[in-house]
């Protein structure tokens, strides 16, 4: 379970053993809309990687902490986008444009 939107950003994973507690950083304005996905999007790659549960769950927490992070806000209404490429380098966006325009 994601901590999204508990008072505390702390996700809760239970791995058939044990309950583990993996905090974060909340990002209380941050564009979330899709947040949910790409930690679970996240947390199927590493698996599939053969990352160990919590390691992955981890992985997945920072992924999408980031993601959160670096949202897209004022695009439509209501929570902004995530940004998922925000876990990859960062282009500057006037380098990015054709001209540098």
């Amino acid at each position: 379970m994601t901590g999204g939107h508990r008072d505390e950003a702390i996700d809760v994973l239970f791995d058939g053993a044990a309950v583990l507690e993996i905090p974060g950083p909340r990002h209380p304005d941050g564009a979330a809309h899709g947040s949910g996905c790409t930690h679970s999007s996240a947390l199927a790659a590493h698996l599939a990687h053969g990352w160990e549960l919590r390691e992955a769950a981890e992985a997945a927490r920072a992924v999408a902490a980031r993601a959160v992070g670096h949202g897209l806000r004022g695009v439509g209404r209501g929570p902004g986008p995530v940004d998922v490429l925000a876990v990859t380098e960062r282009v500057p966006r006037r380098a990015a444009t054709v001209g540098g325009r």
